[in-house]
């Protein structure tokens, strides 16, 4: 037998003493003496005594093999070479026994002699209850079991460095990559300090906390250009306690006796850790924007973290904007410069910009009868300004009436300068050149809009325009709905009124009006005949239009009105939305397969690409509506109540022409994906989402709705199932179609002998005598391996 080191001494026989470690193969250390602490005995079950002594080599126990009834490692007869230290079963077993670091005994002695027990008889493969009484004790037994298991701790890692630096990459620090060296079921526990954040590769990233590293992972840290501290891990291998030792009884005299103590071979604990060196990379630029006329007033402060040694360049603002006013900075000049190793700060000044604007006012409107005159100044700056008598609007000079603002010369302070020159024109015309009313859900009210035609007529000596007053009302006979007051000043082209929806009935329509009232005649030329006009309201249907599609032979329409138009020379004229809308009886079907429909839907709309100037209309939808039980039990379309909404695919195409707004909808069964072999159905979202229930090649389905193999409920076929086809609610009028049908499975997939629809069914099922399967002759295209095989599997 070959042994590096054999050290041997008398204690009654030669003895060789090995540590067994759990982290990596045993190493060479320093000697060692054996103390016996006198015998210690259990008895098991049957009364048998077990009586071993209580071994230690200093504070650390030793177990016994006796190996005088096993055979030598290679050959003869003598000790063991020490091999038990690298079998994961009697590191498991020692592991968990008495001294170990798993142990969860009672902490009695006589655990060490169970222990003892079980090392010797899982040695010798005698575990067995019928073995020996010793292995029917629980103890024992659960030594066993983690024997078998192999389940002892795989802590033991080192790392590829214990050092590495960081650099610059982008705007953070990084470190070199670092390796874990070690099983991929060891590992180490890291607690990352809050400013790191771990990398590992072909994994995640983790900012701060604790993260397992295993085995065979590499891995580097970031932190922040400004971070400054090194991270040190200190020793993070997770197991340091070795384990009992074995002591070898070798029973060949062959192996003389050397009288000195004994050598150990033990393996020293190992101590796993890195450090990760990282330090500021910055210093910080810091920029003043100030006021020059109040050099206490802070604009802004400007913090620039930049890495030493790299170039600086920060020039002034323009257009810079504090508190809501504008400043432009005194001079145009640049701080540049090289980022020192402490930080710097840099001061820029600024003047307020001030603007003085000189407007050219109607004193009656208040609008601008000429372009305004604007320029900038800014504090400090003299101005001076004076009034222009030249304006004119036809025949009209305009007069001269004031000047209000601002001083019409001065310096240039804190605010801006505002002169006004006011002059006068006569006063306005007006009248009601259109009135329109939309059709909306009577919940909501009906939009009313009124366009006015206005022009300035009045004449220059007259006043009033900002106070003269005018309004504007919408009645329901004599009850007046709303009313909307406005200046001469004030009064726009066009405005708005609603309906309220209080004195509303969904599909009903009533007469309103839009009168000019409560005027002065003197400030107001009212255009005759067009002081008022009346046009009828209507309320959406909101209605459900139902028919029986086996009554239906090229579709039909119907229309409803989505707005009324009225002017003073033309009479009230209807606008439309049409609906048209068409689909086919199903056909019947068998079992099993599936049925394919086609449902179009079209629409039209009179206001063109207004149409959805009162109500939002939504794109058209088509459910397919029918029993649950007709749904095939591998789709999921859902369930409402006793019924399955199949949700159909739609193809859409709108334009405008002729100022109609045109939208054609097709609409089909959502498409089908069906698995060659099985007959498994899957939707195309199942599909593209990999389910993994897919597990051969598929072929097209089509755009069809599968009916069940086997009809549910006891059905028995042919049997005629009530469906419908149900829109969303569609248009301005929120109408609702409903297309009622049937679906009638008249025959089986798969027939049986005695089968109701057998004339009809598409395979028929039929026993073969496996002696004979074709008594009336080889069916043609059958070959003779054909009918063996069918023989075989009959």
């Amino acid at each position: 037998m070959k042994k590096r080191i054999i050290n041997v001494f008398a204690v009654s026989m030669l003895m060789l003493i090995f540590f067994l470690p759990i982290l990596q193969p045993p190493q060479e250390v320093q000697a060692a003496t054996i103390h016996a602490a006198g015998d210690l005995t259990w008895y098991d079950s049957a009364g048998y005594a077990h009586t071993t002594a209580y071994l230690m080599n200093g504070s650390k126990l030793v177990y016994c093999f006796d190996m005088n009834s096993l055979p030598a490692s290679s050959g003869g007869t003598g000790y063991n070479n020490g091999q038990d230290f690298n079998n994961s079963s009697i590191i498991s077993l020692l592991y968990y026994g008495y001294g170990g670091a798993g142990y969860r005994g009672s902490g009695a002695k006589t655990d060490y002699v169970k222990t003892w027990v079980a090392l010797n008889l899982w040695k010798l493969g005698k575990t067995s209850p019928s073995q020996s009484y010793a292995n029917t004790d629980p103890f024992i037994q659960s030594l066993y079991t983690h024997a078998r298991k192999q389940d002892k701790p795989g802590y033991n890692i080192t790392f590829s460095t214990s050092y590495v630096s960081s650099s610059i990459q982008g705007n953070v620090q990084q470190s070199s990559i670092i390796r874990v060296n070690g099983s991929n079921k060891s590992y180490a526990a890291l607690n990352i300090p809050s400013g790191v954040t771990i990398h590992v590769i072909g994994g995640a990233a983790q900012k701060g906390g604790s993260i397992k590293v295993w085995g065979g992972q590499s891995f580097y840290f970031t932190a922040l250009l400004s971070y400054n501290a090194d991270y040190k891990t200190g020793n993070v291998n997770a197991w340091e306690q070795q384990l009992a030792s074995i002591l070898y009884l070798p029973n060949d005299s062959a192996y003389q006796p050397v009288l000195q103590t004994p050598s150990l071979y033990v393996d020293p604990t190992v101590k796993a850790g890195f450090t990760v060196h990282f330090f500021v990379r910055q210093k910080t630029i810091t920029i003043i924007h100030k006021n020059k006329f109040a050099p206490g007033q802070t604009f802004e402060t400007d913090k620039h973290l930049l890495l030493i040694g790299s170039k600086f360049n920060y020039g002034p603002k323009n257009d810079f904007i504090s508190n809501g006013m504008q400043y432009d900075p005194v001079s145009t000049n640049h701080v540049t410069g090289t980022v020192p190793s402490n930080d710097e700060t840099f001061t820029l000044y600024y003047k307020l910009r001030r603007t003085v604007t000189v407007n050219y006012l109607d004193s009656r409107t208040g609008k601008a009868i000429a372009p305004s005159k604007s320029y900038t100044k800014h504090q400090g700056d003299a101005y001076s300004e004076t009034s222009p008598t030249n304006f004119k609007n036809g025949s009209y000079t305009y007069h001269y009436v004031k000047e209000t603002g601002s001083a019409q010369s001065g310096t240039i302070g804190t605010g801006n300068v505002v002169i006004n020159y006011y002059y006068q024109l006569p006063l306005i015309k007006i009248g009601i050149d259109k009135l329109q009313i939309y059709t909306a859900p009577a919940a909501q009210g009906l939009p009313v809009k009124v366009y006015l035609d206005k022009t300035n007529i009045y004449p220059y000596e007259t006043n009033g325009m900002a106070t003269s007053k005018i309004n504007i009302s919408l009645y329901h006979g004599n009850q007046q709905l709303a009313t909307q007051q406005y200046s001469a000043l004030g009064l726009p082209t066009n405005l708005q009124f609603s309906v309220p929806s209080r004195i509303l009935q969904v599909d009903t329509h009533q007469p309103y009006t839009v009168r000019l009232e409560n005027y002065d005649s003197h400030d107001f030329d009212v255009i005759a005949n067009e002081n008022s006009l009346t046009t009828d309201g209507y309320a959406s249907s909101q209605e459900t239009v139902g028919l029986n599609l086996t009554n239906l032979i090229h579709g039909s329409s119907f229309s409803r009105v989505v707005m009324t138009e009225i002017t003073p020379t033309t009479p009230m004229q209807s606008f439309y939305e049409t609906f048209h809308y068409n689909a086919n009886s199903l056909p019947a079907v068998k079992s099993g397969y599936g049925v394919k429909s086609t449902v179009t839907l079209g629409y039209s709309n009179e206001l063109g690409t207004d149409y959805q100037t009162a109500v939002s209309v939504p794109d058209n939808a088509v459910t397919f509506e029918a029993p649950k039980e007709l749904q095939d039990s591998d789709l999921n379309y859902p369930i409402n109540g006793s019924s399955v909404e199949v949700p159909m695919t739609a193809s859409r195409s709108s334009f405008t022409a002729g100022g109609i707004y045109y939208r054609a909808d097709t609409f089909q069964f959502p498409h089908i994906n069906v698995e060659r072999d099985t007959g498994y159905l899957f939707t195309d979202q199942e599909v593209s989402s990999h389910d993994s229930r897919i597990t051969q090649s598929l072929i097209n389905g089509y755009n069809e709705f599968y009916t069940p193999i086997w009809p549910k409920n006891h059905v028995t076929l042919p049997y005629s199932y009530p469906v419908d086809y149900c829109t969303n609610s569609m248009g301005v009028n929120q109408v609702t179609i409903k297309m009622y049908d049937a679906l009638n499975i008249y025959a089986y997939m798969y027939g049986w002998m005695g089968s109701p629809t057998i004339k009809d069914d598409n395979i028929i099922i039929s026993p073969v005598d496996s002696n004979n399967p074709f008594p009336d002759g080889i069916p043609k295209n059958w070959s003779s391996s054909d009918v063996a095989w069918l023989k075989l599997h009959s």
